[in-house]
């Protein structure tokens, strides 16, 4: 993807469109660009609020580096790493406004990465820790009432990386961890491909390894843990593929992306193991699934090949099709990084200004209607 150099204007603009469809039918939606950075900027998940979560690329002195930031309406926070760490990673949002992510400082200090759980409506945050064997971890996803943490563990002498989860237990104001099991305590891939958990938080999906080929290989492949009646977390297999993981919804269907002859396919795989790869949009290479909803539509990105001018368009699969996102005709480059269930859509997007390249923003898009008029949606509070 080529990175593009936005200017720097008002932090919202709203652009109301109306246009062809593909199929001729007219189509009504609403833009609206988070413009926080003089530079780079991309908002990476929504919720049915439309809160929405993101990275915003800033510069201090010669130092350039990213931030992360929640925004609600108007207002928008600044998620700024803790003390004595040096970077913060946004990766999840709960409904009623808890943010999932990790905090991270230079390897051969102390807890060099940690899980964080951020409070929207008291803006804390909280350090989650690892396995008590292990060194540092990483939170990626997060039920939708914010009760449930999902991701990994790693620790060495001997090497592991594990999926676990952070639960509040009965009697306890602490998230703690919970290894969930596995067939060897080494995975890998999971630090790239995600622990990711259902909305509803009763299943937890991962790719683990099932044996060690070389110090460096392992056969891993897609698994999934079922929340039983006793508490426990009931793992089984679904595929011997390993995609790398991006969302999750209740009926434990996943979206991510599948390296094929070295090119990153966009799938989805559903609790029987069927997989589905996503067609690419015409004259692109590569292309990426990073959101599902309850009934199945998926968004994400399909990208050309690498090098000139090429770059992303968001893309929309449902029902067996796929078409490029409607986005604004000045659009030049754009990628769907996530979805609500009622079919609002994330992601960043770069725009074309006086015939050249301009802005790279985050966008809130909604289909239909206003912004002004978002839906509203009841959650319990999280257990204190």
């Amino acid at each position: 993807m080529k990175l593009v150099r936005p200017f720097f204007g008002a932090l919202f603009t709203v652009f109301p469109v109306f246009i062809l469809s593909l199929n001729g039918a007219a189509q009504d939606f609403e833009i609206r660009l988070i413009e926080n950075s003089k530079t780079l900027s991309q908002a990476v998940a929504i919720n049915a609020n439309l809160d929405v979560i993101g990275t915003r690329e800033v510069t201090e002195g010669p130092i350039t580096s990213f931030r992360g930031f929640f925004r609600r309406g108007d207002v928008e926070n600044d998620l700024g790493p803790p003390k004595t760490y040096s970077n913060l990673e946004p990766c999840a949002l709960s409904e009623n406004g808890f943010v999932a992510g990790y905090v991270s400082r230079p390897f051969g200090t102390d807890k060099s990465m940690l899980g964080f759980v951020w409070d929207s409506k008291t803006q804390e945050m909280v350090l989650l820790m690892p396995l008590a064997t292990d060194t540092i971890c990483q939170a990626q996803d997060i039920s939708a009432d914010g009760k449930i943490v999902s991701g990994y563990s790693t620790g060495s002498n001997p090497p592991r990386t594990r999926p676990c989860v952070w639960e509040l237990t009965e009697g306890s104001t602490v998230l703690e961890p919970r290894e969930l099991s596995s067939i060897i305590d080494n995975s890998p891939f999971l630090q790239g491909g995600r622990v990711l958990i259902s909305p509803d938080g009763k299943r937890v999906a991962g790719c683990i390894a099932e044996e060690q080929l070389s110090p460096i290989d392992f056969n891993s492949s897609l698994f999934v843990w079922e929340h039983s009646d006793n508490g426990e977390w009931i793992r089984r297999k679904i595929s011997d593929e390993q995609p790398k993981l991006k969302d999750m919804n209740n009926e434990g269907t996943v979206v991510g992306s599948l390296k094929i002859e070295g090119i990153l396919r966009a799938c989805v795989v559903n609790l029987k193991g069927k997989i589905t790869l996503i067609d690419l949009l015409r004259g692109d290479e590569s292309n990426e699934a990073y959101g599902i909803t309850s009934d199945g539509m998926v968004v994400g990105l399909s990208d050309d090949p690498t090098g000139g001018d090429g770059g992303p368009t968001a893309f929309v699969f449902k029902d067996g099709v796929v078409s490029p996102l409607l986005m604004p005709k000045e659009t030049i480059h754009s990628a769907a990084l996530g979805i609500s269930d009622s079919g609002a859509i994330c992601g960043y997007l770069a725009k074309e200004t006086d015939g050249e390249e301009g802005g790279a923003f985050g966008f809130i898009r909604l289909p239909g209607g206003s912004l002004k008029d978002k839906p509203k949606v009841e959650t319990k509070e999280r257990a204190k």
